[in-house]
């Protein structure tokens, strides 16, 4: 009897081990799955304040400068409407992650930070009129935290047309 328990607490810390290790990896019952969230305001602010100083700096600092609570990342990636997953997986190199969160929408983008392949931060870029935050990460590449943002201060020429600073990521891979 004794060695019937023992047998099942064994079988069951091997059954929870098994567990965890799975969702640690996302296998063997698949993959992921990834939350986007609505874009934080803050983040097309740190852009925007480059236009009230230098205009050019590094593309990490000014994701840390944003306050936004992204981590550590080493690349980025913006997929423009509509989203796929399959295409956004294929992309990162992921087998069967789900998407949480996501538009179809055409007029929207969604910003993905990853570090070693695994996502650490993703958000919906809305792009509403006189929105600046557009980034130059094209379907396929990824920029880095070195790469190089400039920026420059578009003023507007119509009566009423608010004063935009765009900003563009260079350094893209």
């Amino acid at each position: 009897m004794i060695g019937n328990i023992v047998g099942r607490l064994v079988g069951t810390a091997a059954w929870i081990a098994l567990v965890a290790a799975s969702a640690a990896c996302g296998l063997p019952f698949g993959g992921d799955r990834i939350t986007i969230v609505d874009e934080p305001p803050a983040f097309a602010a740190a852009f925007d304040r480059l236009c009230d100083g230098s205009g050019v700096t590094q593309l990490g600092d000014v994701i840390a400068n944003s306050g936004v609570a992204i981590g550590d990342w080493d690349r980025w990636y913006s997929f423009s409407g509509p989203f796929s997953e399959e295409k956004a997986n294929a992309t990162l190199g992921v087998d069967d992650a789900t998407w949480d969160g996501y538009t179809d929408d055409e007029h929207v983008k969604t910003e993905i930070f990853v570090r070693e392949g695994r996502v650490v931060y993703a958000f919906t870029n809305y792009m509403r009129a006189g929105h600046s935050f557009d980034p130059t990460v094209n379907y396929g590449n990824y920029a880095t935290p070195d790469s190089i943002v400039t920026s420059q201060l578009h003023t507007g020429t119509l009566v009423g047309e608010p004063d935009i600073c765009r900003a563009e990521v260079r350094g893209v891979e």
